[in-house]
Formats: C-alpha cells, sequence, structure tokens
C-alpha cells in the first residue's frame, strides 16, 4: 500500500529508509548528510563503491548491517549537478524489479530528487505513484523533508560557519594567488575547494580521489600545495607537522575553533 505523509523519514515504521545520493561517493548536503552522520559505515562502504567505479544511475545500494536498512537510490549523478527524471525512473524501475528478492517488505522514501536535486515534486510524485501504487507492500512517502536547517548544518559540521570561514578563506586564497597555470581554474571553482575543505575537516583526512577537479594534473597541483604547507609558515590559521603514514592529508581540529592542526603524511 503507497501512503503520503507528512513527518521524519528518519521516524519511519518502515525496515527500510530510502537515502537519495550521487555516484561520486560524497554525502554534503540534505538527507544525505544526515544519513552520512547516523551511518557513518553505511557511507564508508557507499564511498567505496562510488571510487571503484561500482555503482551509478540505475543501481541501487542497500545496507542491511543496522536495524534499519538503507537504500541508496541515484538521482543525480555529481552532487553539484541537477538530478534528471530519466534517473528517478530508472532507479524506481529497479526497485520494482529487485525488492522482493531483497526481502524488503515495508520501506520509506523521501520526495526523490526534489530537495538539492532541484527537481518539481508534482512530476516526481506521480512517477512514484506509476511506480509503486500497486506493491504488495508497505510504501511511505514523506512529502514534508526533514528540516535540514542552517543550525542543522552547522551543530553537524555541514557547512562552513563564521569562525571556520576564516580559514577556508586563507585556504581559497592560497591557491588562487598561488601564480600558477591553475590560478584561474582554481579562482571559478570555489565551490570544489570548499566541499574539498569541507570532506578535509569532517572526514579527517583527504586522498586524491576526494578532489572534485577531473583534471589529473590539477588534482596533484592541489595535493603538491597542500604539502608545501608543511614546510612554511605561510597561513597563520593553519598549525603544520609531519606524520610518515599514507600519502594523505590528515587533519584534526585543535581545541581553539580558528585553526586546524593539519599532519602532512608523507608516505
Amino acid at each position: 500500500m503507497l501512503t503520503f505523509v507528512q513527518g521524519d523519514l528518519f521516524n519511519s515504521p518502515a525496515k527500510v529508509l530510502v537515502n537519495t545520493v550521487n555516484t561520486v561517493g560524497v554525502m554534503g548536503k540534505g538527507i544525505a548528510a544526515k544519513f552520512k552522520k547516523e551511518y557513518p559505515d553505511m557511507f564508508s562502504k557507499y564511498h567505496y563503491f562510488c571510487k571503484n567505479n561500482m555503482f551509478d544511475i540505475g543501481k541501487l545500494y542497500l545496507y542491511t548491517e543496522s536495524d534499519k536498512w538503507i537504500l541508496n537510490f541515484p538521482t543525480k549523478k555529481h552532487w553539484r549537478n541537477k538530478s534528471e527524471y530519466e534517473y528517478i525512473e530508472k532507479g524506481l524501475e529497479k526497485f520494482v524489479d529487485t525488492y522482493q528478492e531483497k526481502g524488503i517488505t515495508s520501506i520509506a522514501f523521501p520526495k526523490l530528487g526534489c530537495g538539492n536535486g532541484g527537481l518539481d515534486w508534482n512530476i516526481v510524485r506521480e512517477m512514484m505513484i506509476n511506480y509503486l501504487s500497486n506493491l504488495p507492500i508497505d510504501i511511505y512517502v514523506y512529502e514534508k523533508d526533514i528540516d535540514v536547517t542552517k543550525e542543522y548544518e552547522l551543530e553537524n559540521n555541514l557547512v562552513i560557519d563564521d569562525i571556520d570561514i576564516s580559514s577556508f578563506t586563507n585556504f581559497y586564497d592560497y591557491f588562487v594567488n598561488s601564480n600558477s597555470k591553475f590560478s584561474e581554474t582554481f579562482a571559478n571553482n570555489r565551490d570544489e575547494l570548499e566541499h574539498f575543505w569541507l570532506t578535509l575537516t569532517n572526514k579527517g583526512f583527504v586522498s586524491e580521489d576526494d578532489i572534485d577537479f577531473k583534471d589529473y594534473e590539477i588534482k596533484s597541483v592541489v595535493l603538491q600545495k597542500l604539502k608545501v604547507l608543511n614546510n612554511i609558515d605561510h597561513c597563520k590559521m593553519f598549525s603544520i607537522k609531519k606524520k610518515k603514514y599514507i600519502d594523505a592529508i590528515q587533519i584534526t581540529p585543535s581545541q581553539s575553533k580558528d585553526f586546524m592542526n593539519v599532519e602532512i603524511c608523507n608516505g
């Protein structure tokens, strides 16, 4: 039975909760960010599948290692893109074809692709009715999204707050004013650097796979410039120290909120 309800999807009586995601391994905004916080192991596995090209549009990833199962449903390819109606339809088709073999008996959906994805809920609603209304299981569609407010995002480190923006601004300026051939690229791609910064502060470490620039040479420049910070007192908002472990950048918050301790890992 298909039922449209109001309220918080995370309080649903359904066994399975649907998480709308992209295919590049990022859960940075909206309902996906809350799923990432509530189910970190699920996020780690999802991230692995994405980075190893094992997850794509039309595929669904069902996580069953918690009391609530999580069905990751891709509505967009890249996190910065809008969702596509075609992707919604492919995911719904896959769900209809596989829910029985996966043992799904009750499930809760959000408004697929209609939050940060930008799709028209009236259109998506009709698509969901078309695919789901005749299925012999309990299906809840939450028409009111969870209230992912600015306060919630700040509390859960999902956006840069008023203090951290000073750190990020110095971080951003370091790349833009680097006098490299990519300075203009960095200047025109603030969102990518901001997302990279959030990944750095939220995950605790980053590697080349976390850099959204597609050009391999640009990725290398980003990592090399972070490593240079290890050797110079370029930015007063960072305290730099070496640690031999892996070829990545490890970062942990200091007791003072206005700077971070960054550990440059040199392999």
